[in-house]
């Protein structure tokens, strides 16, 4: 139940970074994508800082659950080095605390992407342009027909 209330905050902080950029000249799409970016900044260094594991789970569930999956099935050697020869090679990138912050970062300019890639395609949507010329040939049908016999006798 704090996962989903934590998602609604993220939600709502995207939506407070996404409306000043609006008001300086961005269009909408891009600054809805930018206030995802902002906001995976943002919380990945909210949780980059914090010690335990389970507090960053409840402060950044989608971002800190994806960066623990990564840092952890990054090298199989990390689970079970018995079966290599050799120490878990792990990349600067996916150590703690860092992982936090990049893998954030990322999740959320991905959703952002998909915000953004929805707007675009809503925009050339090709049935909108079809419906749009289909409504408008019908209007010019209903303006392009003979006068009736009423409006004939007033004009003579």
């Amino acid at each position: 139940m704090v996962t989903y209330l934590f998602i609604i905050v993220h939600l709502i902080v995207v939506v407070t970074f996404s409306v000043p950029l609006d008001k300086r000249g961005f269009s909408k799409k891009s600054s809805i994508f930018f206030g995802f970016v902002l906001v995976g900044i943002l919380f990945g260094a909210i949780t980059c800082f914090i010690d335990s594991q389970q507090t960053g789970v409840i402060i950044n569930p989608i971002g800190a659950r994806v960066a623990n999956w990564l840092h952890d099935n990054w090298d199989p050697a990390y689970k079970n080095p018995e079966q290599f020869s050799r120490e878990p090679i792990i990349p600067w990138l996916l150590s703690y605390p860092q992982t936090y912050l990049f893998t954030t970062t990322w999740v959320y300019a991905i959703i952002g992407a998909f915000s953004w890639i929805a707007g675009v395609i809503n925009r050339v949507d090709p049935t909108r342009h079809y419906l749009k010329s289909s409504i408008d040939t019908e209007e010019s049908h209903f303006e392009s027909e003979p006068p009736s016999n009423s409006e004939s006798q007033q004009t003579e």
